[in-house]
């Protein structure tokens, strides 16, 4: 019986990214190597010395390719024609090479299949994709990337498209894989008339050809008709599923967000997948997956796979650009569906929606500032290192759970659930075990009638809301409710107390309550204590002194009003009676930090004064809040994103080599002196810095 190779399917599709070893400290050929060779026009990639792929742009190809694909094992799994034939293998389309990107009909001319194979009476009507530079090569431990710039010439000698392409090759134990990020800018009106040739595409090896396939004529776009013989060599043996279920030659012109090939190899399995990205222009794709080898993704080809759908001519302006991500896995054994969604719902949270959808005009610039983070600053990288941190940090502060812990916790916990680690949240639910009714550390559940104690309800909320389990929903609920037992007579909860902290720490509560049970009247109390707490805190400038009493703008204290707005307002409907007034509040504030931000890209302990330090859990609560805004719509991407950006990326270098944030202000209670202020405790690895690092990493993600 054929078998995977040894390992787990789960291990294999375990494409853990890691930081890039220091290239001083890597032994030589160990890891992803990225290596370009400029004589042989190619770029090399190496796993562990081991040939992986290389990156080609030989002139008979007229594009730039992948070429060759192989698999964990040495399993090469792209066809050799024609860059290196192989006996038995079909001699078909010439023009299939590797793994390459591109298109049948762009402005009347031919990108997919043009080679040295045209007649040259023909050459007029195809165009060609021009290699043009490397910008970047990088290697790592278990990553390396490549980053290219390439011309779309039409036959006429027209430049159409400026393309940049983002390589990112990786490796787990059994598995490989490769993303490709492709950025398209229109040098003039450019119009990708409905095809069927397009746009991602892959000629894998004979073992994964269908058994079934008989062969037949193909006819291109321009009515040129292919022969495609009829394999007489065994050993074909591959198989398609689409996400949608569909199976064999069943998942040509179909619609999936992803699309899975298995074949066997003497004792082994090997399967190649193709995700699709939410991001992507006319999401799901289309599947031009053919039997005799050819698999690709075509998203641009409507009608021409359903005749019942409009055409539809995907169009760019001149200087729109638009944004195509894909990832390829190349796996030793056969990935359940399952196996395939998970993977596929991880990367469609790693690369933001970009720059143009089908039907609507350019985002404004919102791509360019939540992605292309530099080495080590991704909210991937950032959030996991955090929040597997917290995992193992001991309890701070109190003798009961303090409420920085609840925030650190809420944010670990949202980061796992975006990221689907499974893994980290059963560790974050273990974690929190002791601390329901009865158990070990039951000692340590928060007793008083106070915001400060009442958030302890959160955690338990938040999973419930992701696991489903009851115990949990009753025991955040039961929170929840104490909070407004005996409310005041103007509907406001006794915790009330006009402090702006409790601007996030008494609203998140209800608003974890209302997310948990979809019960309106957790939504009604939250909006009314939010507009309550704006109507008498919020000052002419946008900003929030730290108490009426206490004429300061702290900047942690305003951190808590900009997170509990742009929490509130992620759920607040349209609708609601309040989200004018809060949405108001909410922009005026985002303005003034505007104003406050410094070049380095931090705010300040207290934020209205330069001679004050740069505080890091103010800094990071104020990205979150920005990043929000931007990522929503209620924010002009284009005055507020590099902002967001700049903070993140800010506060992100405030993470030391244990992973704890530096320069967290202590714990501050409200006094009437602004000494008291500067002069306070810069901490490390306190839950105050921890938490908001976490928001924003998961408000990146979303």
């Amino acid at each position: 019986m054929p078998k995977p190779f040894p390992g787990s399917v789960a291990a294999a599709l375990a494409l853990t990214f890691v930081l890039p070893l220091n290239a001083q400290t890597r032994p030589s050929g160990s890891g992803v190597e990225v290596t370009p060779n400029l004589e042989q026009h190619r770029v090399d990639v190496t796993v562990d010395g081991a040939p992986f792929t290389s990156y080609r742009w030989e002139t008979a190809q007229k594009k730039p390719v992948l070429y060759p694909l192989i698999a964990p094992g040495g399993i090469e799994v792209s066809r050799g024609y024609p860059l290196a034939p192989r006996e038995g293998e079909r001699t078909d389309h010439p023009h299939h090479a590797g793994m390459w990107f591109n298109y049948g009909n762009v402005d009347n001319f031919d990108f997919w299949n043009n080679s040295d194979a045209i007649k040259p009476e023909d050459r007029g009507k195809m165009g060609t994709i021009h290699h043009q530079r490397i910008v970047s090569q990088k290697s790592g431990h278990d990553r390396g990337e490549l980053v290219v710039q390439a011309m779309w010439t039409s036959g006429d000698n027209h430049d159409a498209l400026e393309q940049t392409t983002r390589y990112v090759f990786s490796r787990s134990q059994n598995a490989r894989s490769i993303d490709m990020v492709v950025t398209l800018h229109a040098l003039g009106k450019v119009v990708f008339h409905d095809d069927k040739e397009g746009l991602f595409g892959i000629r894998v090896a004979h073992v994964l050809e269908s058994a079934n396939e008989k062969g037949g004529s193909f006819t291109d776009a321009s009515g040129r008709p292919t022969e495609v013989q009829a394999s007489n060599i065994p050993g074909a043996t591959g198989v398609y599923l689409t996400s949608e279920g569909k199976q064999g030659d069943a998942a040509w012109g179909t619609r999936g967000r992803w699309c899975i090939l298995t074949g066997t190899t003497g004792q082994h399995v090997v399967s190649i997948a193709i995700l699709d990205h939410p991001g992507n222009p006319n999401y799901p794709t289309y599947w031009h997956a053919r039997g005799y080898g050819l698999f690709a993704a075509n998203p641009l080809g409507q009608h021409i796979f359903d005749p019942k759908a409009p055409q539809l001519d995907f169009t760019l302006d001149k200087g729109q650009s638009v944004t195509f991500r894909y990832r390829v896995l190349l796996i030793a054994g056969k990935p359940s569906p399952s196996d395939i969604d998970v993977e596929a719902d991880k990367f469609a949270t790693e690369y933001p929606s970009g720059d143009v959808s089908i039907g609507a005009a350019p985002v404004a610039g919102q791509g360019d500032h939540f992605s292309n983070w530099p080495a080590g600053v991704s909210p991937q990288e950032v959030g996991k290192r955090v929040a597997e941190h917290f995992v193992t940090s001991p309890h701070q502060y109190t003798a009961t759970i303090h409420y920085s812990e609840v925030a650190a916790w809420y944010g670990a916990l949202t980061f796992a659930q975006l990221t689907h680690d499974d893994a980290l949240r059963a560790e974050l639910v273990k974690k929190f075990e002791p601390l329901m009714p009865g158990g070990a550390e039951a000692n340590r559940i928060p007793a008083r009638h106070h915001v400060d104690d009442s958030i302890f309800g959160v955690v338990p909320l938040e999973i419930g809301i992701q696991t489903k389990d009851a115990r949990f929903l009753d025991d955040g609920k039961a929170w929840a409710d104490r909070q407004w037992e005996n409310p005041q007579p103007d509907g406001l909860s006794t915790e009330t107390r006009y402090w702006i902290d409790d601007m996030y720490m008494l609203t998140i509560l209800q608003l974890e309550a209302y997310r948990a049970t979809n019960d309106k009247k957790y939504l009604d109390r939250d909006a009314l204590e939010m507009v309550s707490y704006l109507a008498k805190l919020q000052q002419p400038n946008g900003l929030f002194y730290h108490a009426p009493d206490v004429p300061y703008f702290w900047g942690r204290g305003d951190g808590w009003v900009a997170a509990g707005m742009a929490e509130m307002l992620r759920d607040l409907p349209v609708d609601h009676p309040q989200r004018p007034a809060i949405l108001k509040g909410y922009r005026a504030m985002m303005a003034a930090l505007l104003k406050y931000q410094g070049k380095d890209g931090m705010w300040r302990q207290l934020m209205d004064q330069d001679e004050a330090w740069p505080e890091s859990s103010s800094s990071a609560m104020f990205s979150f809040a920005m990043i929000t805004g931007v990522k929503n719509g209620w924010l002009d991407a284009a005055n507020y994103g590099p902002a967001a950006r700049k903070g993140w990326i800010a506060v992100a270098g405030y993470i030391d080599q244990n992973n704890d944030v530096t320069s967290v202000c202590e714990g501050t209670g409200k006094k009437d002196d602004r000494q008291y202020y500067l002069d306070r405790k810069r901490r490390t690895g306190d839950f105050h810095g921890q938490a908001p690092i976490l928001w924003a990493a998961s408000a990146l993600l979303r």
